[in-house]
């Protein structure tokens, strides 16, 4: 599932004069991708432990499988 941060982190890149800000997230079994670079330990979505690294590499690979996507087709 792709949201917008809901504690607002977001990340800037720069391309010339361009700058381009994103504040999606994938959630993944209740884990965000990016906790380890957000730092913010408050967020329901935040954990750094070896349990939820693999339940989120787990959510990842089920995605990738027809089974997984045809979930997401439906919740679309």
């Amino acid at each position: 599932m792709n949201i917008n941060c809901p504690e607002g982190w977001s990340r800037t890149a720069k391309l010339g004069n361009l700058t381009i800000e994103c504040k999606t997230i994938t959630i993944l079994d209740c884990v965000c991708d990016h906790a380890d670079l957000c730092g913010i330990e408050h967020c329901r979505f935040y954990d750094l432990s070896r349990e939820a690294t693999r339940r989120f590499q787990r959510a990842q690979a089920h995605e990738h499988t027809l089974e997984g996507l045809l979930e997401r087709q439906k919740l679309h």
